[in-house]
């Protein structure tokens, strides 16, 4: 009486199996923000029927829930238009449940994130005196560097050294997005450090400034070290560059020192002490060289500075200087190029491995080959050492064929480094199996993306090569920015089943990078792989200075600003002598693009290795796939794996004029020349909106 019912529960779950041919993903992003769009990617593969959707998005504060029919082998993306939620609200959900071609119903958990604009403040100086006037600019904008839409109210409070109000302001209004303001400091104000506070909606940005009695320096000190020096060589060599604000060599000496950046970074022999110093005469620039000893067996790489103290000779005044150095207990590197994580015992396998020196560049020589040796585990010995010549790009290509076995590692060796460059495990059909060492995030097998353009930016088309061990019929993609699906794509009735190339159109939104998430299906498992568009550190907007290198005292100085039309312009100029004394006054460009990375998503406790996870993305399907085994095992592993737009398009001219007065010399030659006495230490402070445009400038 059991066997008949046995027979009927496996007759039927074999059927239900079989019927199941219509596969889907929903890709959502793992990370719900205020004031943002939130998109999700709806795809169906290998289905003869739509399947509809229905997404869900449940939490404290914002509850929203749409549905959408998807037609077989397309996607849509679904967008939901997240209003202010606070950010420590973490109980927030994304369901979806299908219907038709598929019956489905999962959730997982999002995380909330704090930020959704960014907030950058400038002042006209770091560093003040009593009675001078602050001049500072806010700049309010959203995650692609536009001016944010703001609804709720901004304030700005600017407070002393003692934490003292002195300015409070209410519901600014922005201007393009930005907020420019001044406040006169008095004769005696508190001194130490002040603060500029940015308030939107309960979210602040600071930004310090100092208040202090101060004399500007005259010169400067360049300390010109070499970037990298090494155990073998025991050498640090500097040149220590002093001169004045106008140009001219300063005269004196310069005390020079070597000491590790950190405390708990020692060295031995010379530098016992921790520290070496030397005493040097300079005019305008002084060569240094100091010995030092270290243990190549028991030391690592060490990071040291190189501080110089130069002391004028007329008057005594003493300004300093310092570079960092790292003393490289390697001379070489030696690096796998594209190398595979698996083998089958008796194919060859190619490699390319690569030789470069601690500066990045290649090692050309053509005399000393690459030896190449074979592990097998922990305490195993090197066999089978082969030689391999570098090529003009210090690269050494060549096959390896190995036995049947679980594990291989391999070494190489050039000069007195030893390296292992690849490890690999015996192939097997499992889906992305454990792999140690944590591969690079776009080698996943058996399906690989790569960005094949060289240095993607705005202005290029972006190709993208996908390959695979299987035969596919079509592939499906999302491009990730910021934490939010931005594109997402299939490809249909593949020429090549199992390598195609196409092109991506970058948007500002991609800026300064985005995650390429790459999916198929193939007998019903889930095939992915994930890679990082770059698209370096550009911005659609570009601004173009032209202005004379030199000019006398009392002349006007004439400065042509390009950029796009309608852009706002804020110009700032100081003196050099100020940005000696401090900086950190105005906005650079890693402080830029630092924002824009800090916008990145990621998913609430997601496993390593699933899909999509490196992009911040979660994944629901009804396909099969097999994830990598967790951390701790993968540390384990390794563990024991190791031996050792336009930018002509508008023009504005902006006139500034000089500080000077007619002084009464000597009736010599030089009485016709205007000796400048007034040193304004910042003399550029313009905000203007660029409205002209001319085609042809």
């Amino acid at each position: 009486m059991v066997r008949p019912n046995v027979l009927v529960v496996i007759l039927g779950s074999l059927l239900g199996i079989a019927q199941c041919t219509n596969y889907y993903t929903v890709t959502a992003p793992g990370t719900i923000r205020s004031n943002t769009p939130y998109n999700v990617s709806v795809t169906t593969h290998n289905s003869d029927k739509p399947i509809k959707c229905k997404i869900d998005i449940t939490g404290p504060d914002y509850t929203d829930s749409q549905t959408v029919e998807v037609e077989p082998h397309t996607t849509q993306i679904v967008q939901f238009n997240v209003p202010k939620i606070p950010s420590d609200d973490n109980e927030y959900k994304i369901k979806v449940e299908g219907s038709g071609g598929a019956e489905f119903k999962e959730e997982s958990v999002l995380r909330v994130a704090k930020k959704y604009n960014s907030v950058l403040i400038q002042t006209d100086k770091a560093l003040y005196k009593p009675g001078d006037l602050v001049r500072y600019r806010v700049l309010v904008l959203d995650s692609a560097t536009r001016p944010a839409k703001i609804t709720s109210p901004i304030d700005i409070q600017i407070t002393d050294g003692k934490q003292n109000i002195i300015k409070q302001l209410k519901n600014i209004q922005l201007t393009t997005g930005v907020f420019s303001d001044e406040i006169q400091l008095s004769e005696l104000p508190v001194l130490g450090k002040w603060k500029i506070n940015v308030d939107i909606d309960g979210e602040t940005r600071d930004k310090e400034f100092g208040v202090e009695e101060y004399v500007l320096p005259k010169f400067e000190v360049i300390v010109d070290a070499e970037k990298h020096a090494y155990f073998e060589d025991g050498k640090i060599r500097a040149t220590i560059r002093a001169k004045y604000t106008y140009g001219k060599p300063v005269k004196g000496t310069a005390e020079v020192t070597v000491a590790p950046k950190h405390s708990y970074m020692f060295a031995s022999g010379a530098a016992i002490q921790g520290e070496t110093k030397k005493t040097v005469p300079i005019d305008g620039k002084a060569p240094v060289e100091f010995e030092l000893l270290f243990d190549r067996k028991n030391d690592w790489d060490k990071q040291m500075t190189v501080t110089a103290v130069v002391e004028e000779k007329l008057t005594g005044n003493k300004q300093n200087g310092s570079a960092d150095v790292t003393v490289h207990r390697d001379k070489y590197e030696i690096r796998g190029e594209d190398i595979s994580y698996t083998f089958e015992p008796g194919k060859p396998v190619t490699f390319k491995v690569k030789v470069i020196q601690k500066d990045g560049t290649p090692v050309r020589d053509s005399k000393q080959p690459l030896k190449v040796s074979i592990s097998r585990g922990y305490n195993e010995p090197n066999t089978n050492e082969t030689e391999h010549q570098l090529d003009e790009n210090g690269e050494a290509a060549f096959s390896l064929t190995f036995p049947d076995i679980e594990f291989v590692s391999l070494i190489g060796k050039y000069g007195n480094v030893e390296s292992h460059f690849a490890h690999l495990r015996k192939h097997t059909e499992v889906l992305n199996p454990p792999r140690p060492f944590f591969p690079p995030h776009d080698e996943q097998t058996p399906l690989k993306a790569q960005i094949k353009t060289d240095k993607p930016s705005l202005d290029k088309d972006v190709e993208v090569e996908v390959t695979s061990s299987k035969e596919l019929d079509h592939i499906s993609y999302q491009i990730i920015g910021k934490g939010n699906i931005l594109k997402s794509d299939i490809i249909k009735d593949l020429p090549d089943k199992k390598r195609h190339t196409f092109t991506v159109k970058p948007t500002i939104e991609m800026v300064p990078n985005a995650h390429l998430y790459i999916q198929s299906i193939k007998d019903g498992e889930l095939l992915w792989s994930e890679t990082i568009m770059d698209l370096g550190e550009n911005l659609k907007n570009q601004i173009k200075i032209e202005t004379a290198e030199e000019v006398k005292p009392g002349e006007d100085v004439n400065i042509k600003v390009k950029t796009s039309p309608n852009s706002f312009v804020g110009l700032l100029g100081v003196d050099q002598s100020v940005l000696l004394l401090k900086q950190g006054n105005d906005l650079s460009k890693n402080d830029i693009f630092s924002e824009l990375r800090s916008y990145e998503g990621y998913t609430h406790y997601s496993r390593y290795g699933s899909p999509g996870n490196q992009a911040g993305v979660v994944t629901f399907t009804n396909a099969n796939y097999t994830l990598p085994p967790p951390l701790d095992n993968i540390m384990a592993i390794s563990l024991t794996s190791w031996q050792d737009s336009a930018v002509n398009d508008g023009s504005v001219e902006v006139n500034v004029e000089m500080d000077s007065e007619n002084n009464d010399i000597e009736e010599t030659e030089l009485s016709l020349i205007n000796v400048r006495e007034k040193f304004t230490e910042n003399w550029i402070w313009i905000d203007f909106r660029d409205s002209q445009y001319d085609p042809t400038e």
